[in-house]
């Protein structure tokens, strides 16, 4: 298992992000937050083709902090069905992955 994972999380709008991310940050429970705006998802909801535009945001952690960013991410988020997903870090910069080491809480 890869020690280190980036989470993909997608809201509604860039203020959702902004807040989410830095409580995230500041309970040192991610080590940075990118905020990518106005992307367009096109889905079926309701049995109904629809399209939307959201924010992703992509947080870096380790991995075994995923299930307290999860809890964090659907206690603040307003999706009914918000989209958290787990990515594993396989290998990257050692520079990078140490400071993320040094910057989330164990």
């Amino acid at each position: 298992m890869s020690k280190f994972v980036q989470i993909y999380w997608t809201c509604g709008n860039v203020e959702e992000a902004r807040a989410v991310s830095k409580e995230l940050v500041s309970n040192k429970l991610v080590a940075c937050a990118h905020i990518l705006p106005q992307i367009e998802s096109v889905f079926i909801w309701d049995h109904q083709l629809q399209s939307a535009q959201e924010i992703t945001v992509i947080f870096k952690t380790k991995a075994s902090l995923f299930h307290r960013v999860k809890d964090k991410i659907l206690a603040l988020a307003t999706y009914e069905v918000p989209e958290i997903l787990q990515i594993p870090i396989v290998d990257g910069n050692p520079s990078y992955l140490k400071w993320v080491q040094e910057t989330v809480c164990d």
